[in-house]
């Protein structure tokens, strides 16, 4: 079991929550980033990994893209949805780490990346919301 702490080192969604950070912006902060790669990397039969905010909706296509903090100029955030292939799908509109794609597609690289290695073989996320 793997609980995630998506609120301590989180940066700002939108404006309204504070100085945007583009680019820069993260959930976990690097040094839970690194803990987390750690614990994916521990043998077992199946992962539970919780996260107080949704992790697999996609974007919400709802809102302009660069109403989000993260979407600094753009190209990392739309990168971060075209490698997932999720260019035409609409998440959710509430919370969630799609409102930074970037590290959403690294948290998803990283289970697939532990499943990969035979460090697991399944990924339950529990989450908020």
């Amino acid at each position: 079991m793997i609980t995630l702490d998506a609120r301590y080192f989180r940066s700002p969604t939108f404006s309204s929550y504070g100085a945007c950070e583009g680019e820069s912006s993260t959930i976990l902060g690097e040094a839970q980033w690194q803990w987390l790669e750690q614990e994916l990397q521990k043998p077992s039969e199946i992962k539970l990994i919780a996260s107080g905010i949704q992790v697999l909706p996609p974007l919400h296509q709802g809102r302009s893209k660069t109403n989000y903090c993260a979407y600094g100029d753009g190209k990392t955030f739309n990168a971060a949805i075209a490698s997932l292939e999720e260019t035409n799908m609409s998440g959710t509109s509430y919370e969630s780490w799609a409102e930074m794609p970037a590290q959403r597609e690294r948290l998803l690289r990283l289970v697939q990346k532990s499943v990969n290695e035979g460090k697991t073989k399944a990924v339950v996320f529990l989450s908020g919301d």
